[in-house]
């Protein structure tokens, strides 16, 4: 995968969020990259719901206002499950970039 581009159905570009899964590197994306790709509704509804997870080891205003923004307008259920989720866990207790599946 490593220097190839993948498209999926229902993406125009690999996201950052993608990078993350293959790399699974802890910290390797920034809190804005997450945002971005959460708010995106252009973005696969997967990497959306990913993001979402991501953000919830940040602890920046701006991750909460974009969440509780995913909670609220995103049309896609999971995304918004996953998103509020991401709201209620104890930050204290997540290892780093540790995803609630």
């Amino acid at each position: 995968m490593a220097g190839k581009t993948v498209r999926r159905a229902g993406c125009d570009t690999v996201t950052s969020v993608e990078q993350w899964m293959a790399t699974g590197e802890c910290g390797s994306v920034a809190d804005e990259e997450l945002i971005a790709v959460l708010l995106d509704q252009r973005e696969h509804w997967i990497y959306r719901a990913w993001s979402a997870m991501l953000l919830a080891s940040r602890n920046e205003k701006a991750v909460r206002e974009a969440l509780v923004h995913a909670t609220q307008r995103d049309p896609v259920y999971w995304v918004r499950r996953d998103a509020l989720r991401s709201l209620r866990l104890n930050i204290g207790e997540l290892e780093c970039e540790a995803c609630p599946v």
